[in-house]
């Protein structure tokens, strides 16, 4: 028997099925849920450690085939959306750094995440970037050259950081909510969503409200559903969906009292917001 091709059922402690298996690591839940618990042993035994978007870090699970019981055990990594091996090709004209890292991932579908730091610009000066068949980390660093910021690969997001990472812009990403939900939306109305949720823990007294305004056409992404998620990792998760999308933390104050006056976290969708993206500078768009 093909175990890795071959259909299965998972059933829950009651004996009911609550979803089926496929090829490979495909599995449909009936309720649309990525979670998998520890089942009774006397029906099915698996265990399951998802990685968000897609990616999945370990998995060890039992699969009761008609009258066959077939244990398959997979230990690996698997990173949905990594980009580090691919080449590209790369033709910009006097764009600074903040535009070209927009710019590369808008046309490459990679997604992104910027944190801008009000003492050291990304938008300093402008370059014309010609380069062929070379890997992220060539057009980061070309993109990045002069100044002081630093990117990564994190989890399949292209990350860009100032080198010496403020304590206050780490304060708001590392701010975590045991449930972010979100409903089935754009990637802008999911970050707006969060921006709802970092008010609320900053200021759980106020309200908030945000509009998320599209069209017929605009891609939908979601629902979203995360527990125990920083807003770096919520974020990220966001802009994995669908065509995909960026998102950037402007500058914040080191004054805590003072970070939900003004809107500091905005996320983009490639698809629904390119034409926002190509114009997004080192100023917060909402700054007094």
């Amino acid at each position: 028997m093909d175990a890795e091709n071959a259909d299965a059922e998972l059933f829950d402690e009651q004996g009911k099925l609550i979803g089926k298996h496929f090829g490979g690591p495909t599995w449909q839940l009936n309720d649309g849920k990525d979670d998998l618990f520890l089942i009774n042993p006397s029906i099915i035994r698996i265990a399951v450690d998802f990685r968000k978007r897609a990616t999945m870090k370990k998995c060890f699970f039992a699969l009761r085939f008609t009258g066959v019981l077939v244990v398959l055990i997979m230990m690996t990594s698997i990173q949905a959306g990594s980009r580090s091996s691919d080449l590209f090709n790369v033709s910009m004209q006097n764009v600074n750094s903040l535009q070209g890292v927009l710019r590369f991932g808008t046309e490459n579908h990679v997604p992104v995440g910027i944190i801008l730091n009000s003492q050291v610009s990304l938008c300093n000066s402008s370059r014309n970037v010609s380069l062929k068949s070379v890997s992220i980390g060539s057009v980061m660093d070309t993109l990045l050259v002069g100044s002081e910021y630093v990117w990564s690969m994190d989890e399949g997001v292209l990350m860009v950081r100032p080198r010496n990472l403020p304590e206050s812009s780490s304060y708001v990403l590392n701010l975590k909510f045991e449930r972010f939900t979100g409903m089935k939306s754009t990637i802008q109305g999911l970050g707006i969503i969060l921006n709802g949720y970092i008010h609320g823990k900053l200021r759980p007294t106020e309200g908030y409200a945000g509009d998320i305004l599209q069209s017929p056409d605009s891609e939908q992404v979601g629902p979203l559903d995360l527990s125990n998620a920083t807003v770096t990792q919520i974020a990220d998760n966001i802009v994995s969906l669908g065509g995909k999308g960026v998102w950037v933390l402007y500058p914040v104050p080191e004054n805590t009292s003072q970070i939900a006056a003004v809107r500091r976290l905005y996320i983009y969708g490639y698809s629904d917001d390119s034409g926002t993206i190509a114009g997004l500078s080192c100023d917060n768009p909402n700054a007094p």
